[in-house]
């Protein structure tokens, strides 16, 4: 026996299949609404045209989730609903799949080369990225989706399964966002989480957001009297929607101090109703400036009844030893890189020495996409619109252009 085969055997043994990556992205986490999900995986063996595995995809939603629709009959009609890559190049549907089987059902996607004219070959080792938008929508329950889907035979017998968790749990929600890390500068704080239950105007929680400062900031500067007046220090939004705080917080409570920042309903006028489940996302500019030493630190902040007592707790690391783009000589921050930095349509990551979560946000704190990432898999950023974002691994945050 030659060393091949006792290469080929060891590689049986290990299961090395070279999955490099197989990830699920949603472009927005809210419940109950539509989004776009991005499904990135790389075949262990050759499939499509002239092979035994003609399903390229066959995606079985999570239960919980609602039924999807349109019902669209035939992989080939799905031109409107599915943008389909190998290794980054996009071929249409209409051409790559067959109409008479797969298309879209209640609970499930199916892309097959059965019967496609011309269809579409697939090497072993290509990376595919199948982008579904207007046919998902988002579950109306906080929890932990596994999303699974496979390659196979034409007579459904799997040849390689696919499996990555989706979270929509409120432990991921909260974070906390800075427009700078300069030491010492005064910066733009933005602060996004969900609310478990209704808080606001007409219920028994209207401390809708009570921030106290890390220890080692500067205190807060200018002090001001009354959540209503801090309309020009704070952008408050909900669900997206920004509303004054002039008309959502009261005068004679709350404000901003030295060491905090309290938002609160009461004897506010009209004041504002938020639902359960709502996203609250709360920008401070001119109030905070960032501390003069790196570190990480923690931010803390509740939803409370009148009396203080809390509903709520967030808790969010902030970390300036991780963000910095410059100058950066301490060699525990160099552990993790965001390469290519800029990027046009995908990053990576390198010194990470496990499978971690991560989370890509807007400057506003948004959450655009979200899941899990080991050494040196890609990251699909293409849907990103050009801008700066924050990729947050574990508890490092990091910066990165989309060019």
């Amino acid at each position: 026996m030659n060393k091949h085969f006792y290469l080929l055997i060891l590689g049986i043994l290990l299961n090395f299949n070279w999955v490099a990556a197989q990830t699920v992205m949603v472009s927005n986490n809210t419940l109950g609404q539509p989004a776009v999900y991005t499904f990135t995986y790389t075949t262990s063996q050759a499939i499509g045209t002239g092979t035994s595995a003609p399903n390229v995809f066959y995606m079985s939603l999570p239960s919980g989730y609602p039924a999807i629709s349109p019902v669209v009959s035939g992989g080939s009609n799905l031109n409107s609903y599915v943008t389909f890559k190998v290794n980054g190049v996009a071929y249409p549907c209409s051409a790559s799949f067959g109409s008479g089987v797969g298309g879209s059902w209640a609970s499930g996607i199916q892309l097959s080369t059965g019967g496609a004219n011309p269809g579409i070959s697939i090497p072993a080792g290509a990376e595919i990225q199948i982008t579904v938008s207007g046919l998902i929508t988002n579950p109306s329950s906080y929890g932990i989706y596994n999303f699974t889907w496979r390659t196979s035979q034409g007579n459904g017998a799997t040849v390689q399964n696919f499996s990555s968790p989706l979270n929509f749990s409120l432990a991921a929600a909260p974070t906390v966002t800075v427009n700078n890390t300069t030491p010492g500068q005064p910066a733009a704080y933005t602060f996004t989480y969900t609310t478990s239950q209704a808080i606001g105007t007409g219920t028994s929680v209207p401390n809708v957001f009570y921030l106290w400062l890390p220890s080692g900031y500067p205190s807060i500067s200018p002090i001001v009297s009354g959540g209503s007046n801090l309309n020009s220090y704070v952008t408050f939004k909900v669900n997206g929607t920004a509303y004054p705080c002039s008309a959502s917080f009261g005068s004679g409570v709350g404000g901003s101090w030295a060491s905090g920042i309290q938002l609160s309903t009461g004897g506010a006028n009209p004041g504002i109703s938020i639902p359960a489940g709502a996203e609250i996302q709360i920008t401070v500019s001119g109030l905070i400036t960032n501390p003069s030493s790196y570190g990480t630190y923690n931010f803390m902040w509740r939803i409370a009844q009148s009396n203080g007592a809390s509903v709520q707790d967030y808790n969010v690391p902030l970390s300036f030893s991780s963000t910095l783009s410059t100058g950066e000589t301490n060699k525990t921050k160099e552990q993790i890189k965001v390469y290519p930095n800029p990027s046009a349509d995908y990053i990576q990551l390198s010194g990470i020495t496990a499978k971690e979560a991560y989370g890509i946000y807007n400057l506003a704190g948004q959450r655009i996409l979200a899941g899990n990432i080991s050494q040196d898999e890609k990251i699909n950023i293409e849907q990103l619109v050009k801008g700066s974002y924050i990729i947050r691994v574990g508890l490092k945050t990091f910066n990165f252009i989309k060019k």
